[in-house]
């Protein structure tokens, strides 16, 4: 996973310049903690080898064809749970793992998030601290990491 060495350099960076800041309580991570067909997405990763609890924000849904999670059938079950913002619905496979939840975290958002734990954080606690930081769709560490990303590219060019 391509991102884990540059958030360990962040991270070992915030320890040496901020060490009462390290090592954080916990980490936002754009990408999917156990949601993936592997059970083990960049958020595990992340958490593993830094040793912070983690969670997995996902924009798009990635589906888990071998325990039958599906786009089609996710978006019905999105569509029938997610009424107001505030609302989750867990994401079963067949064999009964729940892999993560679909988050509606305000009334105006369209699309669900989907969330799931990463490294030492329930998924209740994940969905929970989740929607305590969202003003928007995407919780604000993730919503604004995304935005100083494209700024500093756009000042690049």
């Amino acid at each position: 996973m391509r991102e884990c060495p540059a958030i360990q350099e962040v991270l070992e960076d915030l320890s040496r310049e901020l060490p009462e800041a390290s090592p954080p309580q916990v980490l936002f991570i754009d990408g999917n903690g156990v949601f993936h067909p592997r059970g083990f997405g960049v958020a595990c990763q992340v958490g593993v080898l830094a040793d912070v609890p983690t969670i997995g924000i996902a924009k798009n849904l990635l589906e888990i064809r071998d325990d039958g999670v599906f786009s089609k059938d996710v978006k019905v079950l999105c569509e029938q749970h997610l009424t107001a913002g505030g609302t989750f619905v867990n994401i079963v496979g067949n064999s009964g793992i729940v892999y993560g939840a679909g988050v509606r975290s305000v009334d105006g958002a369209k699309n669900p998030v989907f969330v799931s734990n990463g490294h030492r954080v329930s998924l209740e606690t994940a969905v929970s601290l989740t929607l305590a930081v969202s003003k928007h769709r995407q919780p604000e560490p993730i919503r604004f990491a995304d935005h100083l990303g494209r700024e500093f590219i756009r000042t690049q060019k």
